[in-house]
């Protein structure tokens, strides 16, 4: 297991959190009284990685600079399902905070909500912390300014095809790390009407999303191999993958253990493709030109990674509110991957009333207060078929009633 090159950042991260999720003050003053002294508002970062999270930091504390948070009331909400069913969000006491996950179920004809975790809604303003919090904001838009190319030279390195190009070794991860961090940001600055502010000019915070667009296209396939280097995803993906569980054959195949030589010498250098397809993983990827080497030994392009693949779920989860299945992240040459099929029936609408309070994902608003409509992408609730959503409420569980069926 690698180990942390410096505890500073990684304290400054964890306290930054710790205030975005109890609302402490204390955790506030430790990033800005430490600010100076670990490295907060002096490093200018081109990577964020699990070894390095001074970018991490300084964009989550923009937020904070835009609107710093504070303990405050709860103010009435509005979500809704696409063309199926009407919700209405209503506000609740001022008390524990509850997210909740709940399924609209053509099978049960029942909306269930289990508790799922605890979190805090924060408003407020930043204060006398404000200065401080301006200079962790600037070296947060430093570093999207040079993964945008706009930082007047001192920019991230790219590839020919475009991907960010950071270290040789799994630059795949700082890539992926890269995309979801500029979504984030960009999501902050939509919610405050805010530009970047880079050295060459202003940017819209739809230029970030294209950048972690271009990014996720380029790992699912758009790049100079026409490879997918998410394993599993698409036609053509890494089959010789650094991976002792992927390249040696299972217990249940060979009907005998294979133990840590045998495994090296057996079945690390075999030429055939790995046995086991490791679904999911995010291999190490190409290098500086774009070239890549199908080999279970070159463990710096082939290897995968948690730290890459794990900001993936949150890039896609983005993309996927924004564009659906079709969006331009769902790259494909070929279409391997089977699509949804058109329903022959007819969509139908499913009105419902419920009350809670706080944030919701999975559905759309619709223009009639308090209707929520299901994802553009679900055309219709089969029989047997359901649609998730989570919000984050106070209070009791919120009350869903469906008004009408169709």
């Amino acid at each position: 297991m690698s180990e942390s090159t410096s505890p500073q950042d990684e304290l400054l991260w964890a306290a930054a959190w710790l205030h975005q999720a109890t609302g402490d003050e204390y955790y506030l003053k430790y990033v800005v009284d430490n600010a100076v002294y670990m490295g907060g508002t002096g490093w200018a970062m081109k990577e964020f990685s699990w070894d390095n999270k001074y970018a991490g930091v300084q964009i989550l504390l923009s937020k904070c600079a835009i609107k710093c948070n504070t303990k405050g009331q709860f103010a009435e909400q509005i979500v809704s399902l696409h063309s199926t069913a009407s919700i209405l969000i209503n506000p609740l006491k001022d008390s524990d905070l509850k997210s909740n996950i709940y399924y609209l179920s053509t099978k049960k004809d029942a909306i269930n909500g289990p508790n799922h975790f605890s979190g805090i809604i924060l408003e407020g303003k930043a204060g006398s912390y404000a200065s401080i919090l301006k200079q962790y904001q600037g070296k947060g838009d430093y570093f999207a300014c040079a993964c945008l190319q706009k930082n007047d030279g001192y920019n991230v390195q790219k590839t020919p095809g475009g991907l960010v190009y950071v270290h040789d070794w799994n630059n795949m991860q700082y890539a992926s790390s890269a995309a979801f961090l500029l979504a984030v940001y960009s999501n902050f600055l939509y919610a405050a009407k805010a530009n970047l502010n880079c050295p060459e000019e202003q940017i819209q915070p739809q230029e970030l999303l294209n950048f972690t667009k271009s990014q996720a296209d380029y790992i699912l396939g758009k790049n100079p191999k026409d490879m997918s280097y998410l394993v599993g995803y698409g036609s053509n993906y890494p089959l010789h993958v650094h991976h002792r569980g992927a390249s040696i054959a299972s217990f249940l195949v060979l009907h005998c253990e294979v133990g840590c030589v045998q495994g090296f010498e057996a079945w690390y250098r075999r030429l055939e493709p790995n046995p086991n397809v490791i679904y999911g993983g995010l291999v190490g990827g190409p290098d500086k030109n774009d070239g890549f080497s199908d080999e279970r030994s070159n463990y710096e392009q082939t290897e995968p990674t948690i730290s890459g693949s794990a900001p993936l779920v949150g890039i896609f989860a983005k993309l996927q509110s924004l564009y659906g299945n079709r969006g331009s992240y769902h790259y494909q040459n070929e279409s391997p991957v089977p699509q949804p099929k058109t329903p022959s029936t007819n969509p139908h609408k499913a009105p419902a009333h419920t009350t809670s309070a706080g944030s919701l994902w999975g559905l759309t608003p619709t223009k009639e207060k308090n209707t929520y409509e299901l994802p553009q992408w679900v055309k219709v609730l089969k029989p047997g078929s359901e649609c998730t959503f989570v919000y984050v409420q106070g209070g009791p569980q919120a009350k869903i009633t469906i008004q009408s069926f169709h």
